[in-house]
């Protein structure tokens, strides 16, 4: 049987004449705009892109941008230290008070509600707001929308602006919120819209429990 192999010595290897696989991505962001010394202070030993602060991230695969797990926006101390005990210490609160005199399943439907809510929240505050990667030169995926942004020197599409309090270019961005820390846009605007939503239940719950828990003391 005739052996098809080729082994000739100084012949083409099985990778020889291919195109090496592309670079990973880099997020498009703005240098030198560090708006928040604090991030600088308590998350020097992160990666940084813009003035958001990387926590945790898988490794990119060639021609992609890392897979951003766990990032915060500039303005996580208040996210932290105002937004997150504002609604965890009411609902701790009323569930010590309430505890003796409310039934229990009323108390754990309650905590389960804040605990969503909580949820929301630090999804919101720690998910990719939707970064968008830099392009030093026209993509072959861009269409005629695409135009050139001068604070990030990358081309864009349309649905992608640059955020000055983070340094970045989001897509489908909606606007900066202080109480989650972080810009909102296509990648959070979901868990955003939860919080949202079900922040304004939460306190009526709080108040309705507690009068509850105030009637049978």
């Amino acid at each position: 049987m005739a052996d098809d192999s080729f082994d000739v010595e100084g012949g083409l290897g099985p990778h020889d004449g291919l195109a090496p696989p592309p670079p990973p991505l880099e997020f498009a962001t703005r240098d030198g705009n560090d708006r928040n010394p604090w991030s600088a202070l308590f998350c020097c030993c992160f990666r940084r892109v813009g003035n958001l602060v990387v926590l945790f991230q898988l490794p990119a695969k060639p021609g992609e941008t890392p897979r951003l797990l766990c990032v915060v926006g500039p303005y996580w101390p208040m996210m932290m230290c105002i937004t997150t005990p504002l609604i965890l210490a009411p609902c701790v609160g009323v569930v010590i008070y309430a505890w003796p005199f409310v039934h229990y399943g009323v108390i754990i439907g309650f905590c389960c509600f804040a605990a969503f809510t909580l949820t929301a929240l630090w999804c919101t505050a720690c998910s990719n707001p939707g970064l968008v990667p830099r392009y030093e030169e026209r993509p072959p995926h861009a269409d005629s929308n695409w135009s050139w942004n001068d604070q990030t020197r990358t081309f864009r599409p349309r649905t992608a602006r640059y955020v000055d309090d983070c340094g970045v270019l989001v897509d489908r961005y909606d606007h900066t919120c202080p109480w989650t820390g972080t810009a909102i846009g296509g990648g959070n605007i979901k868990y955003f819209y939860l919080f949202t939503g079900s922040i304004v239940p939460l306190v009526f719950a709080v108040v309705i429990v507690f009068i509850v828990a105030l009637s049978m003391n």
